[in-house]
């Protein structure tokens, strides 16, 4: 087995890869949000006045600067912070439990995955909980301060509104399982090999 980090071949792949992604994200940003057309200073128009577009705002871009600090402000017994980028959701789950020593269970119908990305990612061939989340964190904090801290998420977070998805429990160590939405339950395994190219 190899990663892209110790392959200079797939170094170089990554980097095409991800400036082939970078254009498409741009290009899809200007067809979403194109630009206003321009008028000359004191010209007059016949017609009423029509709606400018707003610019163009890079959807890909979700800070979490606020959310944590937000957090951290308010007193919130913060056991851990992990964003969702390299391995989705699933692999930091485990990455965390591995570390930690304990065990984790969470629910898949609480975890929200939006049509769109569903629909992508059965296009694909992909699991949503292996795919890289740009502005998504997971929070670990004690049952007691879990809703204080949905609110103040809720206020300060891009992006949709803060779940609970699960629970940290005392064991098997190092294990994530999965409740399935008809009641069945599966180990969640880290991710393996190259799900989608290395962007960041």
């Amino acid at each position: 087995a190899f990663s892209a980090d110790s392959d200079p071949r797939l170094r170089s792949f990554d980097r095409e890869v991800a400036e082939a992604l970078r254009r498409k994200l741009s290009a899809t940003v200007e067809a979403v949000s194109p630009s206003a057309p321009s008028h000359s200073a004191g010209a007059e128009d016949d017609d009423e006045d029509e709606p400018t577009a707003e610019p163009a705002q890079p959807f890909f871009r979700a800070p979490l600067a606020a959310p944590v600090l937000a957090l951290l402000a308010a007193g919130i017994e913060v056991h851990c912070l992990r964003d969702l980028t390299r391995g989705g959701l699933a692999t930091s789950l485990v990455e965390l439990a591995e570390s930690a020593q304990l065990g984790i269970a969470i629910d898949a119908a609480k975890i929200p995955v939006t049509e769109l990305v569903r629909g992508a990612c059965e296009i694909l061939g992909l699991d949503p909980l292996y795919v890289a989340n740009e502005g998504r964190f997971v929070c670990l904090v004690p049952a007691a301060q879990a809703a204080q801290a949905l609110a103040l998420i809720a206020q300060t977070a891009p992006g949709g509104p803060p779940v609970i998805i699960g629970q940290v429990t005392a064991g098997p160590a190092g294990q994530v399982t999965q409740r399935s939405i008809i009641g069945a339950e599966r180990i969640v395994d880290r991710l393996s090999g190259e799900q989608l190219p290395r962007i960041c």
